[in-house]
C-alpha cells in the first residue's frame, strides 16, 4: 500500500472512532425490533442481539465522514462541530445500503447475510426509513443550527432517490448510453459525496465558495467511485469486496462496462447484444458476458473514465481554499476510494 493509502486509512478509522458511539446511541433509541436489525446491519452484533468480538465482521469504511472532518479542518473548523453531519451521513448511507440489498436482491454483504435476507425485506425497508428519519434529526440538534446543512443533506437525498431510480430505468430503456450512465452516477454516487464535503465547511460556517467548489470536486470523485465500483461487480474478487460476484450482470443492470461494450460496435458487443435480456442469466451466461464485455473494451472503458473522473476531483480540490495539509489528505482519500486494492480485481 502506498503513502497515502496509509494516510487515508488512518483518516478513515479515525472517522469510524469519532462516529461510532453517536451511531450506536441512535440504534440504541430506535423500536427495538428495528435497533436489533439495525445492530446486525452495522456488524455490531449476530442476528439474535449477541454481541460479537471486535473485528470479526467487516466494519463500513466510513469514508464519507472522513472526508467530512477533512474538509472541517481545511477550513479551520473543528471535528467537533462537524460530527452531526458526519453521524447523518453515515445514517443516510447505511438506509441506502439497506434499501439497496433489497432492490437489487442481493444476499451477501461485508462477507454475511444482508439484513433482509436475515429479518425479511418488510423490517429491512423501515430499519432503512428509521436511519433517514434519524439523520435528519441528528443534524438538526446541531448546534450552532445550520439551515445551509440541512439544505445540502434534504438536496443530497433528493438526489440520491433520483439517482436511484433512474438506475433502474438503464435496465429495460432502449438506447441508453453513456451520457444517461454519468447523469445517473452524479445522483446515485456523487449526491452524498458532495454533501459529506459540503456539510464539513457549512456546520463550521465556511464559504459558499469554498462548498461550491468541493460540490465540484465531489461529483466527479462520484462518478470515479461508480465506475470502479461496476469493474469489481463483474470481475472483483468477492472474498475482498465482501459481496457476491456479478450481482449487477446478474440483474440484467446496465452498467458502464456493459454499455461501453454494447455501444462498441464490435463483434463481442454485437453478440453481448444478441444475448443481453433472453431468459434468466446463469453462471454460463455470466462466464460468458464477463469475457464478451472485456473484448469489447467495455472494462477498459469503465477503468478509463475512473482514472479521468478522478483526476478531475483531484484537480478541482484547489479551487476550494483548504488548508494545503487537508487538500492533500482529501486527494488521498478520493485515491483510496476509487483506487482499492489491487488484489479485488481479477
Amino acid at each position: 500500500m502506498t503513502l497515502g493509502g496509509q494516510v487515508g486509512s488512518t483518516a478513515t478509522a479515525v472517522a469510524r472512532t469519532l462516529t461510532g458511539p453517536a451511531l450506536r446511541s441512535v440504534v440504541d433509541r430506535l423500536q427495538p425490533d428495528l435497533a436489533l436489525l439495525c445492530g446486525y446491519h452495522f456488524g455490531w452484533s449476530g442476528p439474535h442481539g449477541e454481541s460479537l468480538p471486535d473485528g470479526s465482521v467487516p466494519a463500513g469504511k466510513s469514508t464519507r465522514s472522513a472526508l467530512l472532518f477533512a474538509a472541517a479542518r481545511g477550513v479551520g473548523g473543528s471535528e467537533e462541530i462537524a460530527l452531526p453531519g458526519a453521524v447523518a451521513v453515515e445514517l443516510v448511507h447505511n438506509w441506502t445500503l439497506l434499501h439497496d440489498d433489497i432492490i437489487d436482491r442481493d444476499t451477501e454483504r461485508r462477507g454475511r447475510e444482508t439484513a433482509w435476507s436475515v429479518f425479511g425485506s418488510g423490517l429491512a425497508m423501515l430499519a432503512g426509513d428509521a436511519l433517514l428519519s434519524a439523520a435528519y434529526t441528528t443534524l438538526a440538534a446541531a448546534r450552532p443550527v445550520s439551515q445551509h446543512a440541512l439544505q445540502l443533506l434534504c438536496d443530497a437525498v433528493d438526489r440520491l432517490i433520483a439517482g436511484e431510480a433512474a438506475e433502474l430505468s438503464l435496465i429495460t430503456r432502449p438506447g441508453a448510453g453513456v451520457d444517461d450512465y454519468l447523469a445517473v452516477a452524479r445522483g446515485k454516487a456523487s449526491a452524498l459525496v458532495e454533501c459529506a464535503l459540503g456539510l464539513g465547511v457549512a456546520l463550521n460556517a465556511g464559504s459558499a465558495k469554498a462548498i461550491e467548489a468541493l460540490s465540484v470536486a465531489g461529483g466527479y470523485l462520484g462518478i470515479a467511485w461508480q465506475a470502479a465500483n461496476d469493474v469489481e461487480d463483474i470481475w472483483g474478487c468477492p472474498s475482498i469486496t465482501g459481496k457476491a460476484a456479478r450481482g449487477d450482470l446478474r440483474e440484467g443492470i446496465r452498467t458502464l462496462p456493459v454499455l461501453a461494450a454494447l455501444a462498441s460496435d464490435t463483434a463481442a458487443g454485437r453478440q453481448l447484444a444478441a444475448e443481453w435480456g433472453v431468459g434468466r442469466p446463469d453462471d454460463a451466461f455470466l462466464d460468458r458476458a464477463s469475457v464478451l464485455i472485456e473484448e469489447a473494451g467495455g472494462k477498459a472503458t469503465a477503468e478509463r473514465v475512473s482514472t479521468e473522473y478522478l483526476d478531475r476531483a483531484v484537480r478541482a480540490l484547489s479551487k476550494a481554499g483548504l488548508s494545503a495539509a487537508c487538500q492533500d489528505e482529501i486527494g488521498q482519500l478520493f485515491r483510496l476510494i476509487v483506487i482499492r486494492d489491487s488484489r479485488s480485481i481479477a
